[in-house]
């Protein structure tokens, strides 16, 4: 196949998050998107879009941005004028990426959302010091204080999870390389409307019959009034969801082993996180690897 149809594949698969069966009706599709009619972030709410709750068990006691290929991203017709809403909190640096191109959009959109994903992550591992002490306490015999006790309660409640061991599996950060990647896949690097209009980066699927925001098939997201709580949000949905249990346990063994927590070889484990199978991982993998975003999953030196 000439070099350029494949590039042009390539950029549709991406751009438009197409991992449908293929036929006439995946074909048809693409047709459309080449024309610049159909809206970005195709397949996008799989079980893994939205937050559910576990039922609790019983108690048991910036890095310089890599240069990136003009075909990595499709730049947006010239010629297609659509009216847009913005979020007054969506980073205003994204709001006309359009205008952009395909290279510095992406190294914009990592610019942009690594810093936000980093302390978001921050936030968890500061969490996560915190019970890896009390854990450490409660096995000496000690007690502890009421406020402490009480912040555990919260933790508990906060990720459906009372057996202090598996709590603590599920306070744990997400590697900016997958973060980033999804995000990318989700909003369409930033530019898909309802990101924009509703700083909703990650696709969370919101079953609600209005409030969120409604997709190009009259489906409907979670919406947010600053991308900090999608990227929040997203957080605990994979900290969480029961969907989740195999990449949870990976970065556990991880932690055990010593090995740092990097997203290449987690990324298997969201397979659940789009109704499109095992593309859906491949895919995560090519944007880590393409755009190097590995290098932010580990500690600057």
């Amino acid at each position: 196949m000439h070099q350029y149809a494949i590039n042009i594949f390539m950029l549709l698969s991406e751009l438009y998050d197409e991992q449908l069966v293929e036929g006439p009706w995946t074909d048809a599709l693409k047709r459309l998107a080449m024309a610049g009619t159909v809206a970005t972030g195709i397949g996008s709410a799989g079980i893994g879009a939205y937050n559910a709750q576990k039922s609790p068990e019983p108690i048991t006691t910036v890095a310089q941005i890599p240069q990136i290929q003009q075909t990595d991203i499709k730049a947006e017709p010239k010629s297609q004028k659509i009216e847009k809403r913005v979020n007054p909190n969506f980073p205003k640096e994204l709001a006309d990426t359009g205008k952009l191109q395909p290279s510095e959009r992406v190294s914009l959109f990592v610019k942009t959302v690594l810093p936000m994903v980093v302390a978001e992550n921050n936030k968890i591992s500061q969490d996560r010091r915190r019970l890896q002490n009390d854990i450490k306490i409660l096995q000496r015999g000690g007690k502890l204080s009421k406020e402490e006790n009480d912040w555990v309660k919260s933790m508990v409640e906060k990720y459906g999870e009372d057996n202090m061991y598996e709590l603590l599996k599920k306070v744990d950060i997400i590697t900016p390389s997958i973060a980033i990647a999804q995000a990318a896949i989700e909003s369409s690097w930033g530019s898909d409307p309802k990101t924009q209009s509703s700083n909703a980066f990650f696709g969370q699927k919101s079953w609600a019959k209005s409030g969120g925001v409604e997709g190009p098939y009259g489906e409907r997201y979670r919406a947010f009034d600053t991308p900090n709580q999608s990227i929040a949000a997203y957080m605990t949905n994979l900290n969480t969801h029961d969907a989740y249990d195999d990449f949870r346990d990976a970065r556990a063994q991880m932690r055990k082993s010593g090995q740092p927590v990097v997203g290449l070889q987690l990324v298997p484990k969201l397979v659940a996180y789009t109704d499109t199978g095992s593309q859906y991982p491949k895919k995560l993998k090519n944007i880590i690897q393409g755009r190097n975003l590995g290098q932010y999953d580990l500690p600057k030196k």
